[in-house]
């Protein structure tokens, strides 16, 4: 195929776009002289001076029509043959009788034929034709030459117009439905001919041609079925005719071809060679049209034809056979369409079925099924077998491929698209197939939406233009509520980042300065006039709100934390590996107000996402812990807790940070990390004696609380870190005696819970690009974690952890 499509390339390149010819005179009647040159029906005399090759062995008939069989396939100087007695008339009939053809002059005499049949004339410029048929209409007479030649057929008004092997093809029912291309030079053989048609015969009896250039009874060359065989004949200048034969079935689609190279005369069937029959010569030319389908007598083609093809240029076999591959796009089905609701935990399995609609002899295809899809939750999985790839996937035959579906309680109910691909691919072909499956999981009643009330990193929220300049969920618009006052926002924010200019000491405790704060924070951050810190242009984007009603505390004035999560871009577009996290206070002096605000999350799960409904609902909801005076307590008005940052942008190691405002200045200050002790105290006695004497509160502990359970001083020295470096480690120490709360333990930690303690790398959310979602780690979306101290498989799902605990609230 890949010769085929590089020779017409070249062909149409050098030939351009020529306008449909237009053909007068006659309208394809017997008016029109240009087939006024009758061709006879074949193989009504005998056959003389013939090479005849079958796939059994070949024949030579004598002038005398006596015939030779031939042992072996091929002709050579030397055979061993048997004499036969010559048969009658419907043995043969390629050739004219009465003499031999003429070899001298400009048009020489075929023996007894009517017409000079023109052997010695100029053969002209080799060129080609191609009749597709799709154009066939029985309102017109014109049939397009899609070569470019411009050699159009015509056929009688009233045509049969029926499907072809691709698109339409013309059924003959008689000699009237003849298909008559009138000679032109392209057209007048000298050394070589090639032919090929698609052929759908209801019978192969008889005597049926297909293309046929023969003036009177004198034949040029012909591809027609003869007897239960297509056969391939061509008539040399000498008058000696050589066919290759091969049988052919009826009721089928068969791609037939015929070639003469001017040494051997070829036959191809579906695209396999069937004959080569030494012939050694010139070929005869006769002064006739080209016929498809019938002669001008009594012959037709009983069935139907398609896409011929007529070459009297130089060509390889390779060309000739691609024209018997048919290469049509594939196609897929899905069953079930859509699987309906679907209970959590239930599984739903799909058939993908791809065909390779492809016909004849083309290349076989190979078929790679890929899955486009993740969401917590849902579980999509190509089935085994077959798995995602079939190869060697023959033409006209469909392969299935299964895909299995099912979902947690993990994941939202509601109806999503499960996106696929499929890549087709050939030695001369390249397809993509998308298409997607409709799954559809059934609300368990009661039920808390992660996406919507717990984890919120739809883009349609972050991107949003709230989160932008002023909006209530930029990071300027934080700033500007947590600061003294509005106009000390700037102040504070420059504070805040200059704590990573110079050592500092918290707790006792050394924290290094990362002085690359300044070029990649505060020189990057876009200033006003003033030179003060443009609030409405921060380098910081939204990458998620977080719903934390699981640390609640309704004694401590609780109903949790809301949390915003920023992260630094560079450029004002790519993200960087330095996350600030803004955790609110929700205040609640009442049970009830505990549960109002688990209400108020929880209502919007009932409403889209996306839409403004959406938005607006939120909106209300961080207002209510963002907003100056949400907490009327608090420093600032600011319901604020603290600032935590992870960072490893601005060196080469993790570290974790955390601020909160200061009573004194109302500004940002650098305090203990949470429930961390320093690094320094991993595998010391000191942390053993600690774990051993808090282990029930430790195990108590809620991931990510900052709790007050870990001390700034056990056992007279400094305990808490003044900032937790990720040197991907597991808290432990000889010596601790209950292994769970050693495993708690280094979970409360900030270093634990983002390392190897819950297979999480570093960060629980990941930066994002514009215009995608930010990822979630493992830890809370769900991980298995080998515990090497106890040799126990840990399963923690963080996400899964919160949905039940707000569960357990609101659907009691």
């Amino acid at each position: 195929m890949a010769v085929e499509v590089d020779w017409f390339v070249f062909r149409a390149a050098l030939l351009g776009s020529f306008a449909l010819a237009a053909v007068v005179a006659g309208c394809g009647d017997d008016g029109d002289p240009r087939f006024a040159a009758r061709t006879d029906d074949e193989y009504t005399e005998a056959l003389v001076d013939a090479v005849i090759g079958t796939p059994s062995g070949t024949t030579i008939v004598d002038e005398n029509g006596d015939r030779t069989q031939v042992k072996t396939a091929a002709i050579t100087a030397t055979t061993t043959t048997t004499a036969t007695k010559a048969k009658p008339a419907k043995d043969g009939g390629a050739g004219a009788t009465g003499g031999s053809t003429g070899t001298g002059g400009s048009t020489g005499t075929a023996g007894s034929g009517s017409m000079d049949a023109g052997t010695g004339t100029d053969p002209g410029t080799p060129g080609f034709g191609m009749w597709h048929f799709d154009d066939c209409s029985p309102t017109s007479h014109f049939l397009r030459d899609s070569s470019g030649f411009g050699a159009n057929a015509q056929q009688a008004l009233s045509a049969a117009c029926v499907a072809g092997i691709s698109n339409l093809g013309v059924r003959i029912r008689g000699t009237k439905d003849v298909v008559q291309v009138p000679d032109q030079p392209q057209f007048t053989v000298s050394k070589r001919i090639a032919v090929a048609a698609w052929v759908n015969p209801d019978t192969v009896s008889g005597d049926q041609p297909i293309v046929i250039k023969r003036l009177d009874k004198q034949t040029s060359f012909s591809l027609g079925i003869h007897d239960g065989n297509i056969e391939m004949s061509v008539v040399l200048t000498s008058g000696k005719t050589i066919i290759s034969s091969a049988p052919i079935a009826p009721g089928v689609w068969t791609h037939v071809a015929g070639m003469y190279d001017g040494t051997f005369v070829f036959l191809f069937i579906n695209g396999q060679q069937f004959g080569q029959v030494f012939g050694g010569g010139d070929l005869r030319n006769v002064f006739a049209p080209l016929r498809f389908g019938a002669t001008t007598s009594t012959q037709y083609l009983h069935g139907v034809v398609d896409d011929v093809f007529v070459s009297t240029e130089a060509i390889s076999k390779d060309v000739l056979t691609a024209l018997s591959c048919v290469s049509r796009p594939s196609t897929f089905t899905v069953s079930p369409l859509a699987s309906g609701p679907t209970p959590f935990d239930t599984n739903v399995h799909y058939s993908i079925a791809v065909t390779n609609n492809d016909v004849g002899a083309c290349s076989p295809r190979d078929f790679n099924m890929f899955l486009n899809f993740f969401e917590p939750g849902i579980q999509a999985n190509n089935t085994f077998p077959p798995g995602s790839f079939q190869g060697g996937v023959l033409g006209q035959t469909t392969v299935t491929f299964g895909v299995d579906v099912q979902g947690t309680e993990d994941a939202e109910p509601g109806t999503r698209q499960i996106p696929f691909t499929i890549f087709s691919s050939s030695s001369t072909t390249f397809e993509v197939l998308n298409g997607s499956l409709t799954f559809e999981l059934a609300s368990g009643g009661c039920f808390v939406s992660r996406r919507k009330e717990l984890m919120i990193t739809s883009t349609s929220v972050v991107d949003d233009a709230r989160a932008l300049g002023n909006g209530p969920w930029s990071f300027g618009h934080m700033l500007r509520e947590m600061a003294p006052t509005p106009e000390q926002a700037p102040a504070l924010a420059q504070q805040l980042f200059e704590h990573w200019l110079t050592d500092q000491v918290v707790n006792g405790f050394s924290v290094p300065a990362r002085p690359a704060a300044q070029q990649a924070i505060l020189d990057a951050w876009p200033r006003l006039p003033s030179g003060e810190l443009d609030l409405d242009q921060t380098p910081f984007r939204l990458m998620a709100i977080v719903n934390r009603f699981d640390l609640r505390d309704p004694g401590a004035g609780s109903a949790g934390e809301g949390r915003m999560v920023y992260g630094l871009v560079q450029s004002g577009f790519f993200p960087t590996n330095f996350t600030v996290i803004l955790e609110y206070n929700l205040p609640a002096s009442t049970p009830q107000e505990v549960t109002d605000w688990a209400t108020r999350w929880h209502q919007l799960g009932s409403l889209p996402l996306p839409s403004q409904q959406y938005n607006e609902a939120l909106e209300a909801i961080t207002r209510r812990f963002t907003d100056r005076g949400a907490g009327t307590d608090g420093i600032n008005g600011s319901s604020l807790r603290q600032l935590r940052t992870n960072d490893f942008h601005l060196t080469f190691r993790w570290e974790l940070r955390e601020f909160e405002l200061s009573p004194t200045s109302g500004l940002l200050t650098e305090v203990t990390v949470k429930e961390t002790p320093d690094n320094s105290l991993n595998g010391t006695q000191a942390f053993a004696n600690f774990v051993n004497q808090n282990a029930d509160a430790l195990k108590a502990v809620v991931p990510g609380a900052a709790s007050n359970v870990v001390p700034e001083q056990f056992q007279g020295a400094p305990f808490l870190a003044g900032s937790s470096f990720n040197d991907t480690f597991r808290w432990n120490a000889p010596g601790i005696i209950d292994p769970e709360a050693r495993f708690h333990a280094s979970l409360n930690t900030c270093n634990g819970c983002h390392g190897p303690e819950t297979n999480t790398n570093f960060q629980m959310i990941f930066p994002r690009f514009p215009g995608n979602e930010a990822g979630l780690s493992q830890f809370l979306t769900g991980t298995t974690v080998f515990d090497p101290f106890t040799g126990q498989n840990r399963t923690l799902n963080d996400l899964a952890r919160r949905r039940d605990d707000m569960t357990a609230v609101l659907c009691h």
